[in-house]
């Protein structure tokens, strides 16, 4: 009796343990079950970022809630850089170095994952065949049965993993390819010399240097939306635009509005959604190629500036941008009253004057003179996408083709002839003409515009040849920065300056107009004598051009606007010191004359200095232009 009593107490007792234990698993389950969305973000699906989840236990609720990282993808100065970094925030490069990888190594296994990153599985098909031994159909059955569940498996991984974790990688190579000594893993992918930045990074940078970073961000998924299947990185609009483009891709549809993205290009897709509560979502797809074909365009945030038609101002001279491109992809006039030269105080009157005489070479002018200066210290990068200039592919003015160069070189070298008696006039004219000499001297073919033999700046010599002369014109650029930064004591510099390229605008507007006036004369009266037109000898010998010396293709309207500059520079009615005396800007004939001479040069080391390419807008952008609006926006964008 007593036995049986002690087996029914024992028999209870392991019945209420088991009890106990099922309550309890229940109870945990329970508990660790209330943290929602912890299993959506799980290694499957978000990559090696799973190891930054965790379940925080809230008393107040009697449960635990899920926080999770995810990056925040962004272009970045350095100076923003460090304001993130100093404010605290865990910030990194996506192209860091082998001493920065250590602090960040979820986005270290990203960007160089162990494994091959998701392919297709038409592209698994079509690159993994071996050298299989003919007539064992067994070995060969085998092999494609692993070629199929491996594609199995990609496919199902694909579908679940997100795709901002491509994104990243395809960020590093992007930017491994502009700084390609930096990443120690990524050393194998070979780049051209002579279109990298060489600068390492951690040194000394332009203050105009754009990159892409990641910051870390941490949710809660107790705050995302129902309807959230997995976690999202976040972008805003500006980068992400510029981003695509640097990437290859093209914008084929950009409504905000309605909530419609796409893109395409180079291996790559995105397509973009609107979800409730989100915004618009983007998914990004790639063809699984380890090597692609970037537009080759310098990193800086004034060329990232200019693919949305944005003009980037000199930020000492100037101090503003102008964007070019309207909402409704139309190309804002030079005159127009919210346009560059409304922007810099040119008068109403002027302004109407100017867009009366339509001179489509004072428009590049402008621009010129009131852009930043574009190649960046360290870099052989020279190219740069702008569909600001208007004028189609090949657009023109005085100082990006060899005849304009070749009228003010020559009407420079008369002057010094002539005799100066200002001995401070005599001087700067003597430098600029140095200056002049010594880049049609040692670079001739980029000075008048050789194409077919060697360019240095379009890549026709080595990258020693490249630095030099890039670091040559940047001296001869920095000369004309620093002659109006002498003066700031005596004016304001930034006020003078813009005024200044107003006062060229108007003056250049009527040498325009009697320039091509001339030459129509000209070709009017020839026919009429001769009762033909006049032959390319004939013209190049009326001009004294050389055929070994000179271009190849001579055009006698930049010639002549460059002589006629020089001719309307002291014009009683429409000169630089008339257009200065009316606006109270009292200068002499001689400062007058001196600061116009600087800004030839300037005009001319500004075009040298960088290439672009007949075809880039079309290549970089296809056949949409974007509102300038858009830079810059920081809306935020999410991508799945």
């Amino acid at each position: 009796m007593a036995e049986t009593e002690i087996s029914v107490a024992i028999a209870a007792l392991v019945i209420s343990l088991v009890a106990l234990v099922v309550t309890c698993n229940q109870f945990l389950v329970e508990i660790f079950g209330s943290a929602n969305g912890y299993s959506k973000c799980a290694e499957s699906v978000i990559g090696p970022w799973h190891t930054k989840r965790r379940r925080v236990w809230k008393w107040s609720e009697f449960r635990f809630e899920t926080q999770f990282t995810t990056p925040q993808v962004v272009l970045l100065s350095d100076a923003d850089f460090y304001s993130h970094l100093f404010g605290g925030e865990d910030v990194h490069w996506v192209n860091p170095t082998s001493q920065e990888l250590a602090a960040c190594p979820e986005l270290s296994k990203t960007i160089h994952p162990r494994e091959q990153p998701n392919k297709s599985p038409t592209y698994i098909a079509s690159n993994s065949h071996v050298n299989l031994p003919k007539g064992n159909t067994g070995l060969i059955a085998r092999h494609k049965l692993r070629e199929m569940q491996l594609s199995h498996q990609i496919k199902a991984r694909s579908e679940h993993q997100v795709t901002w974790l491509r994104l990243l990688r395809e960020l590093h190579l992007l930017q491994h390819s502009y700084w390609p000594d930096v990443c120690v893993e990524c050393k194998h992918r070979k780049r051209d010399p002579l279109e990298v930045c060489s600068t390492p990074l951690g040194g000394s940078h332009s203050p105009d240097l754009s990159r892409v970073a990641v910051i870390y961000r941490t949710w809660n998924w107790d705050f995302m939306p129902p309807d959230l299947t997995r976690p999202l990185a976040e972008m805003n609009i500006g980068d992400t635009i510029i981003m695509a483009l640097r990437m290859g891709m093209q914008w084929r549809v950009l409504d905000l509005e309605s909530s419609r993205i796409q893109a395409d290009g180079n291996g790559y897709n995105i397509t973009g959604f609107e979800a409730r509560g989100l915004g618009i979502i983007l998914r990004l797809t790639a063809d699984g190629r380890d090597s692609y074909n970037y537009p080759r365009l310098i990193p800086s945030s004034a060329v990232d500036k200019m693919l949305l038609g944005v003009l980037p101002g000199d930020p000492d001279l100037v101090g503003q941008d102008f964007p070019l491109i309207t909402k409704d992809l139309s190309l804002q006039p030079l005159a127009d009253p919210s346009g560059m030269l409304a922007a810099i105080g040119m008068p109403n009157e002027r302004r109407q004057e100017i867009a009366e005489m339509g001179q489509i070479h004072v428009r590049i002018d402008v621009i010129t003179f009131l852009s930043a200066y574009l190649p960046l210290p360290g870099s052989t990068m020279t190219r740069y996408c702008f569909p600001g200039w208007n004028t189609g592919p090949n657009f023109s003015n005085a100082y990006r083709y060899w005849e304009g160069r070749l009228a003010l070189h020559r009407s420079l070298r008369a002057r010094l002839d002539s005799g100066i008696p200002n001995t401070q006039l005599q001087d700067t004219l003597s430098t600029i003409l140095e200056r002049m000499d010594y880049l049609e001297k040692y670079y001739g073919d980029d000075w008048y515009c050789r194409w077919d033999l060697s360019p240095i700046i379009r890549n026709g010599h080595d990258v020693v040849m490249k630095q030099k002369c890039m670091e040559d014109i940047r001296m001869v650029y920095a000369y004309t920065q620093e002659w109006w930064h002498k003066g700031s004591d005596t004016f304001d510099r930034r006020g003078a300056y813009t005024q200044f390229v107003a006062a060229h605008a108007y003056m250049a507007t009527h040498a325009c107009k009697d320039a091509k006036a001339l030459i129509k004369e000209r070709q009017d009266k020839f026919n009429a004598q001769y009762h033909r037109e006049e032959t390319k000898t004939e013209r190049r010998a009326r001009y004294e051009i050389d055929d070994t010396k000179h271009g190849q293709w001579f055009l006698p309207e930049g010639y002549e606007i460059g002589l006629h500059y020089v001719k309307h520079l002291h014009h009683e009615n429409h000169g630089i010191r008339a257009y200065l005396r009316e606006i109270n800007i009292s200068w002499t004939e001689d400062q007058v004359e001196e600061a116009w001479w600087v800004m030839q040069l300037r005009g001319i080391a500004w075009h040298f200095s960088t290439w672009h390419p007949d075809t880039i807008v079309r290549d970089v952008l296809g056949e949409q232009l974007i509102p300038s609006s858009l830079y810059g926006n920081k809306s935020p964008i999410w991508i799945t």
